[in-house]
């Protein structure tokens, strides 16, 4: 009986694919585009307890003195395991490829190929015009560490969130076409 269980055990280990550590991740320092504007792109990576299932938040904003943009990206979705270390993941709103970049899995590699954000731009020459859009953004890298586990509540709120932002999303994109 005891043979029994550890074999069962044992086989489930192996086919068992343990994916990403599952917990809060997030960037440390900002970064600067290459003419030293004050821009700044950060984000943040919630691995649920599969170890597959993720929510990408990404803002991107940048202030020349004239103009004020913020972006937004929320991205529910499950990356398929590459097999090589790297985790694949892509819908309608974003494409990219995370990789740890750490033997302990607490440091991660993201590359987005491409991503939809919603986009809410101030123009300061024009008396505080507003304006909201949807940006389209690619080739971004985000290098993020782990911070600490995430509660239930916090998955449930990325769920709902996600929502949301779908809609705000697909309106802005309707009305640019």
């Amino acid at each position: 009986m005891k043979k029994g269980l550890f074999l069962v055990m044992f086989l489930s280990v192996l086919s068992y694919s343990a994916g990403l550590k599952s917990g809060l991740y997030i960037t440390e320092e900002p970064q600067f585009d290459s003419l030293m504007i004050n821009y700044n792109s950060y984000g943040d990576l919630k691995v649920f307890k599969d170890g597959k299932t993720v929510f990408l938040s990404v803002k991107i904003w940048r202030d020349t003195a004239n103009w004020k943009t913020g972006n937004t990206g929320l991205y529910l979705l499950e990356l398929q395991d590459r097999g090589d270390g790297t985790y694949y993941g892509k819908n309608n709103f974003v494409e990219f490829y995370v990789k740890k970049a750490d033997s302990d899995n607490n440091k991660l590699e993201i590359n987005i190929v491409s991503m939809d954000m919603f986009s809410k731009i101030s123009d300061s020459r024009i008396i505080m015009s507003d304006r909201e859009t949807f940006a389209s953004d690619k080739n971004k890298n985000l290098v993020l560490r782990y911070s600490r586990e995430i509660t239930s509540d916090e998955e449930k709120e990325a769920k709902n969130r996600i929502e949301t932002f779908r809609k705000q999303l697909e309106s802005k994109r309707n009305i640019q076409k």
